[in-house]
């Protein structure tokens, strides 16, 4: 019994608890991109995460639905799972590439209480279709990869954040 209802207390806790902003916009870098990330809840649990990622010979566009769950355990701190796409373009010794692909996340964000920030690491390892040109020989070619070095942190600027004391929002 004891467990039925510790089970059902933690699943009232996960269904009831809601995201602590509605927007934010910020930055997501790692070894070898620097991203404009845009994140905007579509209900309580769920949301779009866009980024924009320049590399040293190209930029891509990521668009991602996420699911956010609460850490109990800690205030302003939730972990997220989701899926997207991207596609990109790259130019580099006389080639260039176009691509397309899935991408699946996972990460984990601490929204602070006190500040209007939001702090996050995250996974996003992804499978690219893309189309290579060769400019000397103008021939194209064909080739598919799956990256899985995408590990990037961020920081985010939060829009509509209730402050957990008052329940006034900024």
């Amino acid at each position: 019994m004891k467990k039925a209802l510790t089970f059902a207390g933690l699943l009232f806790v996960v269904l009831t608890s809601t995201a602590q902003y509605q927007s934010a916009i910020g930055l997501k870098v790692n070894h070898y991109k620097l991203g404009i990330n845009y994140k905007v809840f579509v209900s309580e649990k769920n949301a779009l995460d866009l980024e924009l990622d320049f590399q040293e010979t190209g930029i891509e566009f990521i668009g991602l639905y996420n699911w956010q769950v609460p850490i109990t355990a800690v205030e302003g701190l939730y972990w997220y799972y989701g899926f997207g796409m991207n596609a990109g373009r790259w130019a580099n010794a006389g080639i260039r590439e176009l691509s397309i692909g899935i991408d699946g996340q996972i990460g984990i964000e601490y929204t602070p209480v006190d500040i209007p920030f939001a702090f996050s690491i995250d996974y996003t390892p992804n499978f690219s279709v893309a189309n290579t040109k060769v400019i000397a020989s103008d021939t194209y070619s064909w080739r598919s990869a799956f990256w899985r070095q995408n590990w990037a942190i961020g920081i985010k600027y939060t829009f509509g954040k209730s402050s957990g004391e008052s329940g006034v929002e900024n």
